[in-house]
């Protein structure tokens, strides 16, 4: 693989189950090659956040998160969708 070694990176909603795939992400390959990718729509609610942030020291590493600004309803407006 061109010499790189894989990251394994599992999409973290916060929800229950995508907490425990990220627990089981880095039993099975360590916390130096696992990442947490948390997409926010702006919707979530704000106990979710402090669940995700408890999940993340727990398991040791961070959660990186991509957002554009915009909730899926100002996204339906927009796109007439």
């Amino acid at each position: 693989m061109y010499g790189r070694e894989p990251i394994y990176i599992a999409m973290f909603s916060g929800g229950a189950a995508s907490a425990y795939v990220a627990y089981l992400m880095t039993l099975k390959h360590g916390k130096e090659k696992s990442q947490l990718f948390f997409t926010n729509t702006l919707w979530e609610h704000k106990d979710n956040r402090r669940f995700m942030l408890e999940v993340a020291e727990e398991i040791g590493i961070e959660i990186t998160e991509k957002k554009d600004g915009r909730t899926p309803e100002e996204v339906f407006e927009e796109t007439y969708f």
